[in-house]
């Protein structure tokens, strides 16, 4: 029997936790591996920085009702060929091959993220996935996208209208996409040469009064494995089966439009700032001057405005090319969205590129 209509349990494990991490996650996946079958456990973004160590209980079939409706997003068939590039122990690495099992592609495997690499193997593929950062990675080394690449989604965080743009004139043919762990991958997906979100067939979306998504579908949790007071618990966090996410959008008919995560919408000296805005403004004055270098627009905590925009870094940039950057952002905002510091310093970043904010917060540079 496939492994995707077993009754099977398995837990995907990221192979960059620490030895301490991995054992307390295997614990507790023998445990949650009494309570429920036909499940696949991952660890979730951030649960070892925040403390609560917990496995997110998925049902493989509510992977399958997930990649059915992105394969018919996409109509996807037997003659397509995915070029894998993200990690099996993230959701979208994951959702790959269910998506393959169920339209009988292939799937080609990528060791590990290299853009030139992966420019060789898209030339023998028809689908891909990518995060921002991967993307990044190949509009500013100026690759140009096979042709026969008719689609890569674009998950794990918001792709600024400035990169997606500068991506479709490369011949990356981009589609945006919003999703999470908690949903076996996708809710909404662009369609080719148009990002807006169109919410998928197999999820309801809605926003509450307070601005915060919710889901409900074919693909949502289980529920949450976790240590509680030095014992193992379980916790299912829907309601009425709504998922509460950690997103603020709205729904516009069948359309779903993101505007951040809840903690990246706050106030500077009273003013309400969104976090993702400038991150994607600071992004096109840099593919706008040609200075493709690492670097982070973040938050910081502020005793006189309450948070102050600091930017973060990589060694190695030019003062001159620095400067640039940020006279460029700063002509584009307001007083109090304007960079307080400038930190050098190596930025943390998980497995999918992201900048591991608790870590920057936390004052770990």
């Amino acid at each position: 029997m496939s492994f995707w209509l077993s009754e099977e349990n398995a837990y995907i494990l990221n192979p960059a936790f620490s030895e301490i991490h991995k054992n307390e996650l295997k614990k507790l996946f023998f445990w949650g591996n009494s309570q429920v079958s036909g499940h696949l456990f991952l660890a979730t973004s951030g649960t070892v920085s925040s403390g609560r160590i917990s496995w997110v209980a998925l049902k493989k079939a509510c992977f399958l009702n997930s990649a059915r409706a992105v394969n018919d997003h996409l109509k996807v068939s037997s003659s397509d060929h995915w070029l894998h590039a993200l990690p099996d122990f993230h959701v979208g690495g994951l959702s790959i091959y269910a998506r393959a099992f169920l339209s009988s592609s292939e799937v080609m495997k990528l060791p590990s993220w290299n853009p030139e690499d992966f420019v060789k193997q898209a030339s023998q593929a028809t689908l891909s996935a990518l995060v921002p950062t991967q993307v990044y990675d190949l509009v500013t080394r100026g690759y140009q996208a096979p042709s026969c690449l008719r689609a890569i989604l674009v998950g794990g965080g918001a792709c600024s209208s400035a990169l997606y743009r500068r991506a479709l004139d490369l011949g990356w043919p981009l589609l945006p996409t919003y999703g999470m762990t908690e949903t076996c991958s996708q809710v909404a997906t662009a369609t080719l040469g148009n990002p807006e979100l169109q919410v998928l067939s197999h999820v309801q979306v809605r926003a509450c009064p307070e601005g915060v998504l919710e889901v409900r579908g074919s693909s949502l949790l289980t529920g949450v494995f976790f240590w509680k007071e030095g014992q193992p618990a379980f916790e299912d966090p829907k309601r009425e089966g709504w998922y509460r996410s950690e997103d603020r959008g709205e729904v516009l008919g069948s359309q779903l439009v993101v505007h951040g995560r809840l903690g990246e919408c706050l106030k500077i000296a009273g003013e309400k700032v969104q976090i993702q805005a400038l991150r994607a403004l600071l992004q096109s004055v840099c593919l706008e001057e040609g200075v493709f270098h690492p670097m982070e627009l973040v938050a910081m905590k502020d005793d006189r405005l309450g948070h102050a925009m600091h930017l973060l870094v990589e060694p190695g940039l030019a003062e001159d090319q620095l400067q640039k950057i940020i006279q460029g952002y700063e002509r584009q905002v307001l007083g109090f969205e304007r960079i307080k510091q400038v930190h050098v310093a190596s930025l943390p970043r998980n497995a999918l590129g992201k900048l591991v904010v608790s870590q920057v917060s936390a004052g770990v540079l």
